[in-house]
C-alpha cells in the first residue's frame, strides 16, 4: 500500500471530537450560526438606535 496517496482525513476521523463531522461541515455550521446571531442582534439594535436618536 502506498502511504503517500492515503486519504489522511479518513485516518483522523476517530480523533475528531465532532464524531465524524468533517472540518468543512463544521465551518459551514459555524457560518450559519454566525449569520443567525447577526440578524437577531441587528433586529434588536435598530429599534434601540432609533429610540436613542429620538431621545436626544
Amino acid at each position: 500500500m502506498d502511504h503517500s496517496k492515503m486519504d489522511h482525513s479518513k485516518m483522523q476521523q476517530g480523533h475528531d471530537p465532532h464524531h465524524g463531522m468533517s472540518e468543512h461541515d463544521h465551518h459551514v455550521m459555524m457560518i450559519a450560526d454566525f449569520k443567525k446571531r447577526f440578524y437577531v442582534v441587528l433586529v434588536l439594535t435598530i429599534p434601540i438606535m432609533l429610540l436613542s436618536m429620538q431621545i436626544q
